[in-house]
């Protein structure tokens, strides 16, 4: 009996060990809005993730769903779009302005990447630039009813 006990407390003791990390790791990751754990590979489901968190620690009009929308007509979900017409990443950033918004943007105490194409960076910045100002910089913003068909630097954020 004595022995038996024994093995249950070793065994509920490990499990609880197990458990301490990860419940670090998630609360980690939700404070800085990091879902996706290989940098060079993004998923939509990680974006969304990345997306949600963002809005919903800095509230933008139309919320979560109006992010999601402007992110689908900037990019079409095009998550490492590398730019080169002048706008780059899910949010169409302009790479004109991206260093200074960056800069401005970016949360104390976070680690971001640096580049427009990384989608955790473009969609932070972005979502902070909406939270500060709205979406007038994206014209996509303009018309919930527009859906992308191919990436457009026309309506790209200014």
């Amino acid at each position: 009996m004595l022995r038996c006990l024994k093995y249950v407390l070793i065994s509920v003791t490990a499990l609880a060990l197990l458990a301490t990390p990860a419940r670090a790791d998630t609360t980690w990751r939700e404070e800085h809005c990091r879902y996706n754990k290989d940098t060079n590979v993004w998923t939509p489901f990680e974006v969304r993730q990345t997306i949600r968190c963002a809005t919903a620690k800095w509230p933008v009009p139309g919320g979560f769903s109006k992010a999601i929308s402007v992110a689908l007509c900037e990019s079409g979900y095009d998550l490492q779009d590398p730019g080169g017409d002048g706008y780059a990443g899910t949010f169409q950033q302009s790479e004109r302005y991206w260093r200074s918004r960056y800069h401005h943007l970016r949360p104390a105490g976070w680690k971001l990447q640096s580049s427009a194409t990384n989608p955790r960076a473009n969609t932070v910045i972005s979502i902070r630039m909406a939270h500060g100002a709205g979406w007038s910089a994206w014209s996509c913003a303009w018309s919930t009813a527009r859906r992308p068909t191919t990436t457009s630097s026309s309506s790209a954020a200014r």
